[in-house]
């Protein structure tokens, strides 16, 4: 059990992937998130609205992985934060597809917001990780 500073239980593990640092800013936009959210076993994936240009809109969508796709609804935050956000129940196929796989988006219409390629094996910590908090198992390899 991991505990924050004040002793409660962590139940929400986060991967982010930055896009290339801009040279004139220094900065480093985020690109694509997962969020596992351990206690309601669920997952979300998160990309700016900029990646998915006119199709980044509320509406059917999926979260591809390891040649899968994970079909929901997915939801344009209207909190500022120019989002798009698709939420997923937390299966041992869906962790399965993310340990294994090096790129993960999410496809809406015509557009993909993709993650950048995972070159340092982020994806198949963080399945476990999640798979360990949540108690949804992985399946055999």
């Amino acid at each position: 059990m991991t505990l924050s500073p004040e002793g409660k239980e962590i139940s929400r593990l986060s991967i982010i992937d930055a896009a290339p640092q801009d040279d004139l800013t220094g900065l480093a936009p985020p690109k694509f998130a997962l969020h596992c959210d351990a206690g309601a076993r669920t997952l979300e994936a998160v990309a700016p609205v900029r990646l998915l240009g006119a199709d980044a809109v509320s509406g059917p969508a999926s979260l591809e992985a390891s040649g899968q796709s994970f079909p929901g609804e997915a939801i344009r935050k209207e909190d500022g934060s120019a989002v798009i956000s698709l939420t997923l129940d937390l299966t041992p196929g869906l962790l399965a597809a993310l340990a294994t796989t090096q790129r993960a988006g999410i496809a809406k219409g015509k557009g993909l917001a993709e993650s950048n390629m995972d070159k340092t094996g982020a994806f198949p910590g963080f399945a476990g990780q999640c798979s360990l908090k949540s108690g949804v198992p992985l399946p055999p390899p």
